[in-house]
């Protein structure tokens, strides 16, 4: 591994070019770079590696569905899907690779504030639930395929997990 540049500046307006608090980045599948700000009207910024700023989404009114109130994570799905977890709406919202709202998942309940979130080569996702201390398995449309995990520090039991990543392998 070795460092290759730093991209991007610090902005603390609202809209507009620059980061304020980025939590999480995301590539596309054509490459190009999503980061997720969380304060000061949350939103996605999307830019290159060759610092084109090419615009932002989801700052807006929060009760908005193509809004962001408290993201935490995100990740892209195979068909370039952005799937953000929103930690204090206790869901999960999509938007496609160009910002667009797509859909809430509808099947996903939780009350665990959802942060890590990542995405299997079958598009099954795993998120974590911070408060619930677990990591919970749906597919693409919010049906939940497994749950593990509980308070404590013994092997199983999480601390309030944050975030979560795969291998090629697919094991968490």
């Amino acid at each position: 591994m070795r460092y290759l540049k730093t991209i991007g500046v610090n902005s603390n307006q609202p809209i507009g070019r620059g980061f304020n608090f980025p939590c999480d980045t995301a590539l596309s599948s054509d490459g190009r770079i999503f980061v997720l700000n969380r304060t000061n009207g949350p939103r996605v910024h999307i830019c290159t590696l060759d610092e084109e700023w090419l615009g932002e989404f989801g700052a807006g009114p929060p009760e908005d569905d193509d809004s962001l109130k408290v993201p935490s994570a995100m990740a892209f799905d195979s068909e370039d899907q952005l799937f953000i977890t929103e930690e204090a709406l206790n869901e999960i919202k999509v938007f496609d690779s160009s910002g667009q709202f797509v859909r809430k998942l509808s099947n996903y309940q939780s009350s665990g504030s959802p942060s890590g979130i990542a995405i299997d080569k079958q598009d099954d996702l795993y998120v974590v639930e911070q408060s619930n201390n677990r990591v919970h398995k749906l597919n693409r449309d919010g049906e939940s395929i497994l749950t593990w995990g509980e308070e404590g520090a013994r092997d199983g039991q999480f601390n309030l997990p944050w975030g979560i990543g795969l291998d090629s392998s697919g094991n968490v």
